[in-house]
C-alpha cells in the first residue's frame, strides 16, 4: 500500500507529521471556547414597553396589538409570543434557528419605530431587547457591607451606580437585574383637602416644580472684549427650595408647594425583598446574550467583579449561582471519562497481544488521533462541548479499532515468522479494503445530518463531524504511524521469541465446531435471529421516551404563589417560615429568597443551593413534607433547575420549562379560554404520572373602574384620556423632576398622601383642573366607581390569546405520559373556537424523534451505497447490515435493565451504534471473499475467516466496550446526559457481536448457496 509503503521507508518524515499534528492541536486546544453544549439557541427578541398605570386588557388593545401585527410579518420569524400585563406589554418574538440574531433586532428595531407614532403619548418608547427574558440568568450574586456601615440606600445605589454599569459593559452581557436594598426618591405628598381648598390641581403643582427645577443657558456676552457666558440657574439646591416653589399667587399671596404638599426625602414604596441567607441585601443578575459563550462571558464577569473587590474592601460578595461553574466541571468530567476509557482500551490491548512493545505500538497513535481531532474541529468553529468530547469518549475505543486491526494482521505474519519490515507492510496491504471500507461505514452514518433540522440538526452535527474526522486521522495514522512503529520495533524481544499473547486456541475450536453446526442448522439460526429481533421490538415497547436527562446542578427553586391581593407583608410572613424549615435541611448551603416580583406581591421565589451535586430530588421529596402544611393559602412549586440541551435551566417553578406543556387558545373571550384551560389541566392532572399541573394563568384580582360620562365631562373641558392621566398620577405618582445631589440624580415623585389614597371612595374626591369652569372639579361630578375584576395578565401566541397548561412527570416515562395526555386531551369536547397545541419540550422531543427517524433511516440508505460500492456487490452489503437489527435488542435491553428512557442521546447511539456494529461483519466478509477468490467453498471460507478475524473483532469489540465504560457509569457533572448513550452502544455491541459472529456466516452460506443453485438452472436452461 502506498501509504504504509512510504511510511516504512521515510519514517522521519512521517514522525514530523505527527509531531506537526499534535503541536497545532495543543495550540488549538488551549483556544477553544467551552461550553456545555453547542450553541442550539433560538434566536430571540424582545420588545418591552412600559404604560404606567394602563390595565392588562387595555395594554392589550393600545400596545401589544399594534406591536404584534408588524412583527408578525417580519422574515425568518417563527412565532410571536406576547404578555400584558398591568402597566407593561412584552413581546417575545422567535426566529428560526439559523436566522442572524443581529439582523434580526436591527428589524424589529425599524418596524417598532414605524408604529411608535401609533402608540399612546404616554407610554414610554419600546426597549427593543436581544435575549429572552424568560431565560434564567447565567450568574447571580448577592452583595452586602461586611462591616454593617453602610445603610440599604446606600449599598443599592453603590450596586446601580458602581457595579451594574460596569457589568452592562462585559462583551456578552445583555442585561444586568438590580433587586434589593432601598431606594432614594424625593416625595411630595400631596393633601386633597388643601388641594380642594384652594382649587388646584395636581399638574399645577408638578408644573410648578418641573419649570423650577430647570438650568437656563443664555447664550454669550461681550464685556470689556471678554466672551462671556449667559445662564440663568435655577436647579434646586435643597429639599426646602421645593417646598418653596411657588404654584401660583392669588390676590398677591404666593401660594407654594409646602402649602399643599409634604415635601420630604425618603425611599420608594418597597415592592419586594432580598435575602441571603436571611440577611438583607442586594441581588444581581446577569443575562446573557443569545448565542454567545457561557464561560467565556463568565469569565470576563468573574473577572470583574474580582476588581471590583479589590476596589471595595469592605464589600460581602456571594455568588449564588454560576452556571460556568457546571459548564467547567462538567467538561473536566467528561475529559476524564474520555482519559479513563483510553486507559481501559490500551488494558484490552495489552491483555490480548501480552506484549508492551506491540502495544506502545498500537495505541501510541491514540493521543495522536484526539489532539488532532481538537485541531480538526477548531478549524470548524466547535467549541469545546459536552458533545464533542462525548463524541470522542464513545469512539475512543473505536480510534485504535483500525490500528487494532492492522496490528492484529501483522501480528499474524510475524507469528509466521516474517521480519517486522516485511510484516509490517504486508500485513497492512492485506487488511488495508476492509479497515478502509470499515471507516467509510462509520462516517456514512454520519452522512445525513445534513439533512437534520431544528435543534438536534445542530446538536447532532457536531457529535457526527466529530466522529467522522476522528476516525479519518485513525484511518490515516493506521496506514502511516503504525507500520513504520511496527517495521522498526520488534516485539520478539531480545530473545527472538514472539509471545503468543491471550490463549483464544479452546474458545476458536469451540467457535469452530458451533460454527460448524449452525450452517448445517440454518434455517434454525435464521429463526432464532428473527425471534430475537421481534424481542427487541417487544423490548421497544417497554423502554420509555423521553427528551433527554436532566443534569443536577445542585440546586433548585421553590416558588410560592398567594392569592391575587395579598400584601407584601403578608408574602413575607410566608416567605420567612419556608426559609426557617428550608434551613433546617443539613444539605443546605445557601438560601437566596426573593418576595414579591415585578408581577405583584403575590409572588415569592426561594433559590437554595445544597452543597454538593446529586441530592436535589432526596432535599425536595423532605422539603415536599416539610412545607405541605405552610399555609394553606399558598400555593407551592418545585423546579429541578436541571441544565436543558440549550444550556439553559429549565425546572417547574414556571410553568413554561415543565416537561407537559399545552398551549390553550382561543380568539374568543378569556372567560371561556379560562374555562377551556381548566378543562385541559384536570384532565392532565388525571393522567398517571404527571403531577404539578398548574396553569400560567393567575385569578383575577378585584379592580375598580371609573367609567367617564362623556359629554358631561365634554361640558368641562375633559377628556377621558386627561382624567386616566390624572388619578394615575395622583395614586401611582409622577415624576415630576429630578433632583441632583452631588453626582446623584434623585427622582421627585407627585403623589396624594398615603392615607387620601387608601380608601377606594377617596377617589371620586380626586380633583380634575377643568378648561371651562376655571377652577377643579371632582372627579365624581363626570364619572361613577363601579367595582370590577381585571386578568392578572393576558398572554397571546400568533395573534391568539393562550393559556399554558404544563405539568410535571414522576415515576414514569416522559413519553408514555405525553401520549396519554395527547389522547386524553384528543376525547375532551372544548368549547367552539378553543383549540389547544403541545409546545416547549413536549414539541421538542416529538420534533427531535421524527428528525432523528429520518436521520437513521437515510444513515442505513447511505451506508449501503458505501458498502455496494467497497464489496461490489449488491447482496453483501445487506449481509453486512444484518448487524444492525441484531444491535437492537441489546440496545434496549441494555436501557431497560439500567431502567434509561430512549431519549435524544440513547437515539443518537443508536446511530453511532450502526456504523459500529458494520465493522465485524466487514472483517468476516473480507477475509472470505479473498479465500472465495482463490478456490474455496463458501462454508470453507466462511469457517476460515471466523478463525482468523476471531481475535480482532474481540479485541475491537472489548476495546470499545472498555473505552465506553466511563461514560456509561455516568459519573460526575452531566453524568446523567452522557451514559444513555453509552449504555445504548454497550449494549448492542455485546449482542450485534455474539449474533454477527454466527448469523452473519450462515447467512452468507445461504446467500451463496441460492446463487449457486440460481446459477445452475440458468446454465440448464
Amino acid at each position: 500500500m502506498f501509504l504504509s509503503d512510504v511510511s516504512i521507508k521515510r519514517p522521519v518524515f512521517i514522525t514530523m507529521i505527527m509531531a506537526a499534528l499534535i503541536v497545532v492541536g495543543l495550540i488549538a486546544y488551549s483556544r477553544l471556547a467551552v461550553d456545555l453544549f453547542p450553541d442550539t439557541s433560538t434566536p430571540v427578541v424582545t420588545v418591552r414597553t412600559s404604560y404606567p398605570g394602563a390595565s392588562p386588557e387595555i395594554v392589550e388593545t393600545e400596545i401589544t396589538q399594534i406591536l404584534e401585527e408588524t412583527m408578525s410579518t417580519l422574515a425568518g420569524v417563527k412565532s410571536v409570543e406576547s404578555t400584558s400585563s398591568a402597566g407593561s406589554s412584552s413581546i417575545r418574538v422567535e426566529y428560526e434557528l439559523d436566522y442572524p440574531v443581529d439582523k434580526a433586532v436591527n428589524e424589529v428595531r425599524e418596524r417598532v419605530a414605524w408604529v411608535q407614532r401609533r402608540l399612546p403619548r404616554d407610554a414610554e418608547a419600546p426597549l427593543v431587547l436581544r435575549f429572552d427574558p424568560s431565560m434564567s440568568p447565567f450568574l447571580m450574586f448577592s452583595v452586602a457591607d461586611a462591616s454593617g456601615k453602610t445603610s440599604q440606600t446606600a449599598l443599592r445605589r453603590f450596586v446601580d451606580e458602581r457595579v451594574a454599569p460596569r457589568i452592562e459593559r462585559v462583551d456578552g452581557v445583555a442585561a444586568v437585574d438590580v433587586n434589593g436594598g432601598r431606594q432614594r426618591e424625593i416625595q411630595v405628598l400631596l393633601s386633597l383637602d388643601r388641594l380642594q381648598a384652594l382649587g388646584l390641581s395636581p399638574q399645577q403643582v408638578s408644573a410648578a416644580i418641573r419649570t423650577e427645577n430647570l438650568d437656563v443657558p443664555g447664550g454669550l456676552v461681550t464685556d470689556n472684549n471678554r466672551e462671556l457666558t449667559l445662564s440663568t440657574p435655577g436647579n434646586f439646591k435643597t429639599i426646602d427650595e421645593i417646598g418653596n416653589a411657588v404654584v401660583f399667587n392669588r390676590g398677591g399671596v404666593a401660594v407654594r408647594v409646602k402649602d399643599v404638599a409634604l415635601v420630604q426625602d425618603g425611599f420608594r414604596v418597597a415592592r419586594s425583598y432580598t435575602r441571603l441567607d436571611g440577611q438583607d441585601s442586594v441581588l444581581v443578575m446577569v443575562r446573557k446574550q443569545s448565542g454567545t459563550n457561557t464561560l467565556q462571558v463568565a469569565a470576563r464577569t468573574n473577572e470583574l467583579l474580582k476588581n471590583i473587590l479589590d476596589e471595595n474592601p469592605n464589600l460581602n460578595l456571594v455568588v449564588t449561582r454560576d452556571e460556568s461553574e457546571f459548564i467547567r466541571t462538567s467538561v473536566d468530567d467528561t475529559l476524564r471519562d474520555l482519559l479513563l476509557g483510553g486507559l481501559l482500551a490500551c488494558f484490552v490491548v495489552f491483555l490480548f497481544f501480552l506484549n508492551w512493545r506491540m502495544t506502545f505500538i498500537t495505541v501510541i497513535g491514540l493521543p495522536v488521533i484526539v489532539i488532532g481531532t481538537f485541531w480538526a474541529i477548531s478549524l470548524l468553529g466547535f467549541s469545546l462541548n459536552m458533545i464533542t468530547l462525548l463524541a470522542l469518549s464513545l469512539c475512543i475505543g473505536l480510534l485504535i479499532d483500525d490500528a487494532i486491526v492492522v496490528r492484529e494482521n501483522m501480528f499474524r505474519h510475524l507469528e509466521k515468522g516474517e521480519d517486522p519490515r516485511t510484516a509490517a507492510g504486508r500485513g497492512t496491504a492485506e487488511i488495508a479494503l476492509a479497515v478502509l471500507a470499515m471507516t467509510l461505514s462509520i462516517v456514512s452514518v454520519f452522512m445525513p445530518i445534513a439533512f437534520a433540522t431544528g435543534m438536534i440538526g445542530k446538536l447532532f452535527k457536531q457529535f457526527g463531524i466529530t466522529v467522522s474526522l476522528a476516525v479519518f486521522i485513525s484511518l490515516f495514522e493506521a496506514f502511516t504511524l503504525a507500520p513504520m512503529l511496527a517495521s522498526r520495533f520488534d516485539p520478539r524481544g531480545r530473545g527472538g521469541k514472539l509471545s503468543k499473547g491471550l490463549s483464544l486456541s479452546l474458545l476458536i475450536r469451540g467457535y469452530r465446531g458451533f460454527l460448524s453446526w449452525a450452517m448445517g442448522h440454518r434455517l434454525v439460526v435464521i429463526g432464532v435471529a428473527v425471534a430475537v429481533f421481534a424481542g427487541s421490538l417487544f423490548m421497544t415497547g417497554r423502554v420509555g421516551q423521553g427528551f433527554a436527562a436532566d443534569m443536577d446542578q445542585g440546586y433548585f427553586e421553590i416558588s410560592l404563589q398567594q392569592p391575587p391581593g395579598t400584601t407584601l407583608e403578608t408574602s413575607d410572613r410566608i416567605a420567612l417560615e419556608a426559609e426557617r424549615r428550608i434551613r433546617e435541611e443539613p444539605e443546605v448551603a445557601h438560601l437566596l429568597a426573593r418576595v414579591g416580583s415585578g408581577s405583584g406581591p403575590e409572588e415569592s421565589s426561594i433559590s437554595v443551593r445544597l452543597k454538593e451535586r446529586g441530592k436535589v430530588r432526596v432535599v425536595q421529596q423532605r422539603l415536599r413534607a416539610k412545607l405541605a402544611n405552610l399555609d394553606p393559602n399558598t400555593r407551592i412549586r418545585y423546579s429541578s433547575q436541571m441544565a436543558s440541551l440549550t444550556g439553559s435551566l429549565t425546572g417547574a417553578v414556571s410553568v413554561r420549562g415543565r416537561p407537559i406543556l399545552v398551549a390553550v387558545q382561543s380568539n374568543g373571550s378569556l372567560e371561556d379560554l379560562d374555562a377551556a384551560s381548566i378543562q385541559v389541566a384536570r384532565a392532565i392532572a388525571q393522567v398517571p404520572g404527571a403531577i404539578d399541573v398548574d396553569r400560567n394563568v393567575k385569578p383575577p384580582r378585584p379592580a375598580l373602574r371609573i367609567e367617564v360620562e362623556r359629554a358631561r365631562a365634554a361640558e368641562m373641558g375633559l377628556s377621558t384620556a386627561f382624567v386616566g392621566a390624572t388619578v394615575r398620577n395622583l395614586v401611582y405618582g409622577e415624576t415630576a423632576s429630578q433632583f441632583r445631589d452631588g453626582a446623584e440624580d434623585i427622582d421627585i415623585i407627585v403623589r396624594l398622601r398615603e392615607e387620601d389614597r387608601q380608601r377606594a371612595m377617596d377617589i371620586l374626591s380626586l380633583p380634575m383642573a377643568s378648561a371651562t369652569k376655571g377652577a377643579p372639579v371632582r372627579l365624581a361630578a363626570v364619572s361613577n366607581l363601579v367595582p370590577s375584576t381585571e386578568p392578572f395578565e393576558i398572554n397571546r401566541l400568533d395573534r391568539q390569546r393562550q393559556i399554558m397548561v404544563g405539568g410535571a412527570i414522576q415515576d414514569r416515562p416522559q413519553g408514555d405520559v405525553i401520549a396519554d395526555v395527547q389522547k386524553r386531551l384528543e376525547g375532551e369536547l372544548l368549547p367552539p373556537g378553543v383549540s389547544f397545541r403541545f409546545t416547549g419540550q413536549s414539541r421538542q422531543m416529538q420534533e427531535s424523534f421524527r428528525s432523528l427517524y429520518f436521520v437513521m433511516a437515510l444513515s442505513v440508505l447511505f451506508m449501503y451505497m458505501v458498502l455496494a460500492s467497497q464489496l461490489g456487490s449488491f447482496v453483501q452489503p445487506l449481509i453486512v447490515m444484518l448487524a444492525l437489527p441484531l444491535s437492537l435488542v441489546g440496545a434496549m435491553g441494555a436501557l431497560l435493565v439500567t431502567g434509561k428512557s430512549l431519549d435524544i442521546t440513547a437515539m443518537i447511539g443508536m446511530i453511532l451504534l450502526m456504523g459500529i456494529v458494520t465493522k465485524n461483519s466487514i472483517l468476516l466478509l473480507d477475509f472470505a471473499n479473498n479465500r472465495r477468490r482463490e478456490g474455496a467453498s463458501a462454508a470453507q471460507a466462511m469457517i476460515e475467516a471466523g478463525q482468523v478475524r476471531l481475535r480482532p473483532v474481540l479485541m475491537t469489540s472489548a476495546a470499545l466496550i472498555m473505552g465506553m465504560l466511563p461514560v456509561a457509569w455516568g459519573i460526575g457533572a452531566g453524568g446523567e446526559f452522557r451514559s444513555p448513550m453509552a449504555i445504548t452502544v454497550i449494549g448492542g455491541l455485546i449482542t450485534s457481536t455474539m449474533l454477527t459472529l454466527i448469523v452473519v456466516p450462515v447467512v452468507y452460506t445461504f446467500v451463496e448457496g441460492l446463487k449457486k443453485k440460481v446459477a445452475r438452472s440458468e446454465q440448464e436452461e
